[in-house]
């Protein structure tokens, strides 16, 4: 990741020149400049993003693919046994005329 430079007086300065009190702008400033120093390692880039949203979608892709594989296993058995039931009502049929 590149690196960021944060220039904390000049934030501090364009605070001040949009009407904030000094201290309070020198202060933001500070606070700001500390937050981003503490969570600098948090920071991820978009390639990153790009690799792991790949990733995730891979692997739901391939759940989704195992589930449906078993939906479409289930569908057939109950097709062949509804299928036997169907020959077996038939028969019956037969039988009764």
């Amino acid at each position: 990741m590149a690196a960021v430079a944060i220039d904390s007086l000049e934030y501090a300065h364009q605070l001040e020149a949009v009407g904030m009190p000094r201290e309070q702008a020198e202060a933001v400033a500070k606070g700001l400049t500390t937050m981003f120093i503490h969570n600098f390692d948090s920071l991820v880039t978009r390639d990153y993003l790009d690799t792991r949203f790949s990733e995730f979608e891979t692997r739901v892709e391939a759940n989704m693919n195992k589930r449906f594989a078993e939906v479409d296993k289930h569908f057939a058995s109950l097709r062949l046994e509804l299928l036997g039931e169907v020959g077996h009502v038939r028969e019956e049929i037969g039988n009764v005329r």
